[in-house]
């Protein structure tokens, strides 16, 4: 975490994630619903470089919130992203092919171990199916978490609907940049 002239704590923070599970809606989310308090730089409907936003939490604390893009091509855009991250949301969705979630939290994983960075990190589901939450935990949250040698765990994993519930979002997102703040 950095201090900038003014003393202001800025948290970099990532919105990590394959193609098609929501990471844009989650940036949008959060940059509609604190629009008084962020300036939005980067905008763009569909990510070709990447999202950012400076997001005002407090007058002393500034989020520094970007969201790559997600497809393979784009391997190097999200390492280059995650340089010096202080806190991870990693994007799934239940409507994607677990193999794919699998393959982008590897990576995610990966790409953290070789900039020799541990920020923390959330694993945050973009709910589009209405699941409920002891088969969504069986079959899909708990093997993702297997991956992750036990860097994170349930307590670390939310469950939002980004298009329906933008309260939830920001509510969500508040509690991550606690935790990743007491890290």
């Amino acid at each position: 975490m950095k201090r900038d002239a003014q003393g202001r704590l800025h948290l970099k923070t990532v919105i990590y994630g394959t193609k098609n599970v929501g990471k844009t809606a989650i940036f949008h989310s959060l940059t509609e619903t604190m629009k008084e308090a962020c300036e939005v730089l980067i905008t763009q409907s569909k990510s070709t470089m990447f999202d950012y936003a400076q997001l005002c939490l407090t007058k002393n604390v500034l989020i520094d919130l970007y969201a790559p893009p997600g497809g393979h091509a784009f391997q190097s855009i999200r390492k280059m992203v995650l340089t010096g991250a202080d806190i991870v949301i990693f994007v799934t969705s239940d409507n994607i092919n677990p193999n794919d979630a699998t393959q982008s939290l590897q990576e995610l994983l990966t790409n953290l171990t070789q900039l020799k960075i541990k920020p923390y990190t959330a694993l945050t589901i973009n709910q589009f199916n209405n699941n409920n939450d002891t088969k969504l935990q069986n079959k899909y949250i708990k093997p993702l978490l297997s991956k992750t040698n036990g860097s994170m765990n349930i307590k670390d994993v939310y469950q939002i609907q980004a298009k329906q519930d933008k309260k939830t979002v920001l509510e969500t997102f508040k509690q991550i940049i606690k935790k990743g703040i007491k890290k």
